[in-house]
């Protein structure tokens, strides 16, 4: 039978579209203090914001009108008509953030002498409040103590104030006018003063103990229907993955992975294969060329000339990049940490102090004049002089039966072999290389530190019952508390991906035959050399020695990576018979 649903069960069906963790209350109530003007705006979260969080700005504040209709469905002053939809020039315009706020939450808002209260989509009355100062102050308790389904699915309070502040921290990047402050249960852990928009950039990135604040530059580019502005760094600085590349669009961080990719071929030239810049991309586009209302959290965007604009990124840093000779490095490089503020920076110009000119997240730098090797040079270096009499050039070609051609399309490795050419998809072929060690090398290595990671409720009670099966791969797991696992052993040929095991175990709670068939593909997928990446010749060659000796040449998923195309066939095609 059909019926028509409780007005109270639809507003909270539609906030779990909008709401699903406090992260999500701080992102739509910046937003709302940003359309407002504001210059200043401070948090509080207690508990992970799970208990409480305060957000106060100095904006222009709403009238007693606005305040009785703000938590009402669909209540908005950004838009009015069909036609404002695709032209949207404000942070937030849907008019769902605080209807889904006080559907799960008791939310008060207090603002220009007045204060209204909806407690889990129960209204009270405007009242009077003496104590409001300029702007907006907006209180949001206890979320989800209503709906406990949903807060079973809510990490502990630590990954959750972790996740508040990364929020704060990325609006503060499109916004490096407006200074940001954020206190997690009393303590002050984020302060970004009013800054320039590059100083803003390296005051966030210097979070991350690989990031060099003196080794970024600035990229502009304009055309008739967009802005450009890019900071990135240059060679000294980067990552093994793509996670500190960052697109906003109007303002809107979003997740595209063609801009992402546009900006890794950017720096093609720069980078090798597997290493990837800090880079921060800030698109302004004619609004009638975007359209944001395709996401509830406005994470992803259709963009009419994205094919254009795709392009023009990737010409644009190409042409603007400083070509520098890379430096050795003082150490290892360190992949981003949680924010711990009262750590200081070895560089001043890398790392501003806390509290300093510019504010700070956490960071590290390093010194230029450290130059330290990583200790896997030596081994290396040991391994070839004990090689006596090494083989000419000449001789190593002489012993190979085929002819390296070249890379193509940044994909394939060509080479001649009997009268054919053979093309190689070098990110399967390196994958099928890799997987093959993982399987074959049983060694095991402790690790000194062991890995922490957080896992969901389901992936806890997984490993509660079958952890041990991740033994039989080296890998030793132990939990030290409620939802908390550590990674203590793990294959000594894996060593360096702790992080990739971690995310495999952690989306992992199937069948135990087929984790046992994933684990390694796994690793290997993500380990190897990429489509898009340049290949050197000594790297390309080293695949094919190894790839054209298989008997079955086909990626761990079973895709066959070699085509051949024979003389004669190439011949026929161009009329040419002998």
């Amino acid at each position: 039978m059909i019926k028509q649903l409780d007005a109270a069960l639809v507003q909270r069906i539609a906030a779990g579209e909008v709401i699903d963790r406090p992260s999500s209350i701080i992102r739509e109530l910046l937003d709302n203090s940003l359309d407002a003007g504001s210059s200043s705006i401070t948090i509080w979260i207690e508990g992970g914001g799970i208990d409480s969080i305060t957000v106060q700005d100095n904006g222009s504040g709403m009238s007693e009108e606005d305040l009785r209709s703000a938590c009402h469905a669909h209540a908005t002053s950004k838009i009015s008509t069909i036609d404002d939809l695709f032209r949207i020039r404000t942070m937030g315009f849907r008019g769902e953030a605080l209807y889904s706020i006080a559907a799960c939450s008791a939310i008060t808002i207090v603002s220009r002498g007045k204060k209204k209260t909806v407690d889990n989509t129960s209204e009270g009355p405007v009242q009077d409040d003496l104590s409001s100062e300029s702007g907006t102050r907006i209180e949001v308790k206890d979320l989800f103590s209503q709906i406990p389904a949903r807060k079973m699915f809510l990490k502990r309070p630590a990954t959750e104030a972790a996740m508040c502040m990364n929020m704060a921290v990325e609006k503060a990047l499109a916004f490096p006018s407006v200074e940001f402050k954020l206190f997690s249960d009393q303590e002050l852990k984020v302060h970004l003063p009013s800054a320039e928009p590059r100083q803003r950039v390296i005051d966030v990135l210097s979070r991350d103990h690989g990031f060099l604040g003196s080794d970024t530059d600035e990229f502009r580019s304009d055309s008739d229907t967009f802005k450009l502005y890019g900071v990135g760094t240059t060679s000294e600085s980067y990552r093994s993955d793509r996670s500190q590349i960052k697109v906003f669009v109007n303002s809107h961080c979003i997740e595209d992975f063609s801009l992402v990719t546009a900006i890794t071929n950017g720096y093609s030239e720069q980078f090798p294969g597997g290493r990837f810049p800090y880079f921060c991309l800030f698109i302004t586009i004619d609004p009638e060329l975007v359209d944001f209302n395709i996401h509830p959290a406005k994470r992803e965007c259709r963009i009419r000339i994205k094919a254009q604009l795709s392009g023009w990124v990737t010409t644009m840093i190409r042409s603007q990049l400083r070509k520098k000779i890379r430096q050795v490095t003082s150490q290892p490089r360190h992949e981003e940490q949680p924010f711990l503020p009262d750590q200081k920076s070895s560089t001043a110009e890398a790392s501003p102090s806390y509290g300093g000119q510019h504010g700070i997240v956490q960071h590290q730098g390093f010194e230029r004049s450290d130059l330290k090797f990583d200790q896997s040079w030596f081994e290396n270096a040991r391994k070839v002089m004990k090689k006596t009499e090494p083989p000419s050039q000449f001789e190593e070609i002489a012993k190979r039966l085929y002819i390296y051609v070249g890379q193509v399309f940044r994909l394939f490795l060509v080479a001649e072999k009997d009268g054919k050419l053979m093309f190689v998809d070098q990110h399967a072929a390196h994958e099928r290389i890799l997987y093959d060690e993982f399987c074959n090398n049983k060694q095991i290595q402790r690790l000194l530190i062991p890995y922490r990671f957080e896992v969901e409720r389901d992936t806890d009670a997984f490993l509660l019952e079958n952890s041990y099966i991740y033994s039989d791969f080296g890998i030793e797991l132990t939990r030290p508390e409620d939802l908390i696992w550590e990674i203590d052993t793990i294959p000594l040929i894996s060593k360096g991906v702790e992080d990739r095991i971690a995310s495999f175990i952690k989306d992992s709670t199937g069948d135990i035959e087929e984790i046992e068939k994933n684990l390694f593909s796994t690793l290997a997928c993500k380990a190897a050399i990429k489509a898009g990446d340049e290949v050197d010749s000594l790297t390309a060659i080293a695949i094919l020695d190894k790839v054209l000796k298989m008997e079955k040449p086909v990626c761990p998923h079973g895709r066959i990576f070699i085509t051949e195309i024979t003389e004669q066939s190439l011949r026929e095609a161009v009329g040419r018979f002998k």
